[in-house]
């Protein structure tokens, strides 16, 4: 049998092996040449903006989550941001839960509400950003067929979860299908009516959404900031929009961060705004440095600092 830790290694090799692919067919040479002749005050002005952006995404869990101040939040967040980025369909957002129940004591049945609704906060953002990318940019070819399946199998993700949160029936169904999944077995009937006894207050969940949609909005923005060092100017709602379907197009290709996938959709549509070859490659691969590597580094960071905060002895997911 097939070791399964070399089938964990699958994607990141595809991954790898696609980066390598559009470095290869845009000239490296050319890329350099791009990179060395880049405004360094721009990408300094990138780099500050993507600070602000990491604050804001700890600030859009801090506002429907009591009971936690925002710096004792801030690793728990940046750290699951980064771990969740790199498992397919992100799907460990509930290890921000765990990790707040061993530090702060707060059961995960109490605070996985509020990661549920900060998620479909983060969905329904890209969805409006991505939709306005499609109506700007005349999308042709399988990319637009991948770019509606992508977007409407989000869209049936929003309503089954907002249906499940409001639905206690419906949810019951789907957490029994969680536990069958490795590590959930301790779903209890407990739980879940402890789950569905927490209320989170619409008005949260409207300035979370806020503070989510201003967050993507600066992606945009890191974009639109590193394109000018390169002296290329594009409308930074419009580069939101390409980030955004980027991104969904990315967790559907279930690539551990969408690393090569979300390169070559930002890329491609960069192509359809006027911007090709080595412009293109090295303006999105600077933008990626800059709001996912970046945000990635603190997140290393962060688990470092919380590992030796936490036993991770304790670390269990229900």
């Amino acid at each position: 049998m097939f070791p399964l830790t070399k089938l964990k290694a699958i994607p990141f090799a595809v991954s790898i092996l696609l980066i390598i692919v559009i470095i290869y067919f845009s000239n490296p040479y050319q890329i350099y040449d791009a990179v060395i002749k880049i405004n360094k005050l721009y990408i300094a002005a990138a780099l500050g903006i993507a600070v602000l952006n990491i604050s804001l995404r700890v600030l859009k869990w801090k506002v429907i989550l009591d009971g936690v101040g925002y710096f004792e939040l801030f690793p728990i967040q940046t750290f699951g941001m980064t771990l969740s980025s790199l498992t397919p369909g992100k799907i460990a957002e509930p290890v921000k839960s765990v990790i707040l129940r061993i530090k702060k004591g707060i059961p995960v049945s109490v605070s996985l509400p509020t990661v549920i609704w900060e998620r479909i906060n983060d969905i329904v953002s890209t969805i409006i950003l991505a939709f306005v990318a499609m109506q700007a940019i005349s999308i042709k070819s399988d990319l637009l067929f991948l770019s509606i399946f992508s977007m409407s199998a989000f869209s049936v993700l929003i309503i089954l979860l907002v249906f499940a949160m409001h639905s206690m029936s419906f949810g019951k169904r789907v957490f029994s299908v969680i536990k069958k999944l490795p590590g959930t077995g301790g779903i209890s009937e407990s739980f879940i009516e402890n789950f569905y006894s927490i209320k989170t207050k619409k008005r949260k969940v409207l300035k979370s959404f806020l503070v989510t949609f201003l967050a993507w909005v600066l992606e945009g923005l890191i974009f639109h900031i590193v394109l000018l060092s390169m002296g290329i100017e594009i409308n930074f709602i419009l580069l939101a929009g390409i980030v955004s379907l980027a991104v969904i197009i990315g967790i559907v290709s279930s690539l551990p961060g969408g690393i090569g996938s979300s390169e070559f959709v930002m890329i491609f549509l960069l192509g359809l705004n006027g911007v090709g070859g080595a412009a293109a490659v090295t303006s999105v691969f600077i933008y990626r440095i800059i709001a996912f590597w970046f945000a990635a580094l603190v997140g290393g960071l962060s688990f470092v600092y919380l590992s030796r905060k936490i036993d991770m002895k304790e670390f269990k997911l229900f």
